[in-house]
């Protein structure tokens, strides 16, 4: 087993975020994870050819260094700064590293899925079989393919030592290019012509924090936050927090059917969960007398 080379990537002016990954990667022993400074968008001019907006290319940036400056002989872990990590995720770690080595140059601890109601279900299936009853506890998760999954999303993911001079080499070419595609697209894009093989852990292991929904640090308001995040946190391997209130805010606007079924099933899991939780401690059975 290769040693891992942890990171997590934070802005100087987001000490809020560093104090937050601090203390989650402390309660879930994640010892000697790295801080690395991101580069800022805001005071970053963008290259001639460019098309992103400048927090975008600031975020590809800040993942190249990550990549270009991790140990080459170690595992690499790294971590957007708010990301909320599953508590499963540090068994489960070394196993999917493991598992991950042979086949693929990339593992992502989660992602935004293509949302049509085929990809959405197909994977829905895959992680309902892991978890246990309403806790959603899990004791592992499937490695699917991220050429028929993967929309976008860098939060949470893991190189091997031998994968990584490809992943290097197709972020370095696309960089030469303009950039003109986020980082997550330029993925996409690798995953789609086979330049890269890539594997999506399910359940999820991570997932956008709720605590910073809907302030990002890339400023790019270009997507719909509440669904799409109402639909990641269906596959995570942890627990609902406020989800119920975002599922209600969208519930009844026009979007795609699947976001809705899925946001449904989600808030009435949610309130399962808490129903559960609140009943009281149930006595043990009686005896028969024999």
């Amino acid at each position: 087993m290769h040693p891992i080379a942890g990171y997590y990537i934070n802005l100087d002016r987001s000490p809020d975020r560093a104090a937050f990954m601090q203390e989650q990667l402390a309660r879930l022993g994640l010892h000697g994870m790295q801080r690395h400074v991101a580069i800022d968008g805001a005071q970053s001019a963008l290259p001639p050819g460019c098309t992103l907006l400048p927090g975008e290319y600031a975020c590809f940036l800040s993942h190249l260094r990550v990549l270009e400056q991790a140990p080459p002989e170690s595992v690499t872990l790294v971590l957007e700064d708010d990301v909320e990590l599953s508590p499963h995720l540090p068994e489960l770690l070394s196993g999917i590293v493991q598992a991950a080595a042979p086949a693929f140059d990339i593992a992502l601890l989660e992602c935004q899925p293509h949302f049509s109601l085929a990809d959405v279900s197909r994977l829905w299936d895959v992680a309902s079989r892991h978890f246990v009853g309403v806790t959603r506890r899990i004791g592992g998760v499937d490695l699917m393919d991220a050429q028929r999954h993967y929309k976008w999303g860098m939060i949470a993911y893991v190189v091997p030592p031998a994968a990584r001079r490809r992943v290097l080499e197709v972020l370095h070419r696309a960089m030469a290019n303009g950039p003109i595609l986020p980082i997550d697209r330029c993925l996409e894009q690798a995953f789609t012509t086979q330049a890269l093989r890539g594997a999506i852990t399910v359940p999820f292991l991570a997932t956008p924090s709720l605590r910073w929904h809907g302030r990002s640090t890339i400023s790019n308001d270009r997507l719909p936050q509440n669904p799409l995040t109402v639909l990641r946190r269906l596959l995570y391997a942890g627990g609902f927090g406020d989800i119920e209130e975002l599922t209600r805010s969208f519930a009844g606007a026009p979007a795609d059917p699947a976001l809705r079924l899925f946001g449904l099933v989600l808030r009435e899991l949610a309130a399962y969960q808490r129903a559960v939780a609140q009943l009281p401690p149930q006595p043990p059975p009686a005896g028969d007398g024999s």
